[in-house]
């Protein structure tokens, strides 16, 4: 039995995510599997492409130009997707197979004068540090759960030397909230004033705004504002500053160590209280009970 990265649903979370801030043309950049064909790229293409389908959008597809994937950084290669990426109609959501072909994908936008997020946003996996900080702008991506890998072997292993039923075959971990920087911080709404609420909503996410700020910050009647938003996005500005609280939260969950009181503080919620009872409606558990099982909601033994 083994315990793995659920890629599929990699696939599906970038393209939820991009949809969430409005294109309608997206890209995605792979492996060619003429020459290398790897499982996870497959389900991570596959999650990617039908959850996009089944709004009736078809994305753009890139396959590497040379034989070995690990040699991308191939004048071949970079001339070919560099050609890609500017003949890419504007603007444009682009989710990477991982981190390294998501950095190559911003390096060579600039190359070609295609300006990162503005014209294209970039979306890669595996949130390898050093890449997505290294990386200008700062590459947005979705982190795979290899600690919550690491605890479900370890339960199963300990079942297993106790003599409980073992578990199946394969059992598959999905992956944690995208983890927004730089390269997709940009919407692609028509309606300028909703896409400024938007921008506004998420950053600022740390404090407790309200929906009057928001109206106050895009100087429209609220009536109005409220209206074209859910039109455009199928989410209240109430539901939408939720969410973005939530997520903050998720973020710092899983990414330190801070005492609740603290995580709420700085997710801007107005209390601990109204914290517990919101995460536990979006997430389907407990603050607590999200950050010990490693970013997923606890299954019943």
């Amino acid at each position: 039995m083994c315990h793995i990265p659920d890629d599929y649903a990699v696939g599906t979370l970038a393209a939820e995510y991009l949809l969430s801030k409005g294109y309608r043309i997206f890209a995605y950049y792979g492996m060619n599997a003429a020459y290398i064909s790897w499982p996870w790229e497959k389900l991570r293409r596959a999650g990617f492409i039908e959850t996009l389908g089944k709004r009736g959008i078809r994305p753009h597809v890139f396959d590497n130009a040379v034989p070995d994937w690990w040699k991308f950084q191939d004048d071949r290669q970079q001339d070919a997707l560099r050609s890609w990426i500017q003949k890419l109609s504007k603007p444009a959501a682009l989710f990477a197979c991982m981190d390294r072909f998501a950095y190559e994908a911003v390096r060579m936008a600039r190359d070609g004068n295609v300006r990162v997020p503005n014209d294209l946003t970039v979306c890669g996996v595996d949130n390898i540090q050093w890449i997505c900080m290294l990386c200008e702008p700062r590459l947005t991506s979705i982190p795979l759960n290899p600690l919550q890998i690491g605890r479900e072997a370890c339960r199963v292993l300990n079942d297993m030397m106790n003599g409980r039923p073992a578990a199946p075959p394969v059992v598959l971990i999905p992956p944690l909230p995208v983890v927004q920087r730089a390269s997709t911080d940009f919407t692609a709404f028509e309606d300028p004033d909703v896409a400024a609420a938007h921008h506004f909503i998420h950053q600022n996410a740390h404090q407790p705004i309200r929906v009057q700020d928001v109206v106050d910050k895009i100087l429209v009647s609220r009536r109005s504002l409220e209206m074209r938003f859910r039109a455009l996005t199928n989410s209240t500005l109430q539901d939408e500053i939720w969410q973005a609280h939530v997520n903050r939260a998720r973020q710092l969950l899983i990414e330190t160590a801070k005492p609740m009181w603290k995580i709420a503080m700085e997710s801007g919620f107005r209390s601990e209280t109204v914290f517990n009872v919101m995460f536990r409606k979006a997430a389907g558990c407990t603050p607590t009970a999200y950050r010990r099982n490693g970013g997923n909601p606890p299954t019943a033994d």
